[in-house]
């Protein structure tokens, strides 16, 4: 596996999906955006399709691919946005 690819991976979510741009569970339409943007940067860095699929592999623990990486992201978002909000109004 490409550690490169699993950083890159890991980077790209972490300034890419943010919680201001939460989605109701089970909409995978920003998941499918997000995970078409991904694929197109890593492109753009060099990174090999194959290698960030592989890398996406060991991210989740198994053959789920990059949009269903990106939509648990996303859902981790809406989480962390609503556990904010829960925290601030208590």
């Amino acid at each position: 596996m490409s550690e490169a690819a699993e950083r890159f991976a890991a980077e790209w979510i972490r300034e890419n999906v943010v919680a201001g741009q939460a989605v109701a569970p089970g909409d995978i339409g920003r998941a499918q955006f997000l995970a078409g943007e991904c694929q197109e940067d890593a492109r753009t860095a060099g990174i090999h399709d194959t290698d960030l699929a592989e890398a996406v592999r060991c991210m989740v623990g198994g053959a789920d691919g990059l949009l269903n990486l990106m939509a648990k992201a996303v859902e981790s978002a809406s989480e962390d946005e609503i556990n904010c909000l829960v925290q601030r109004d208590a």
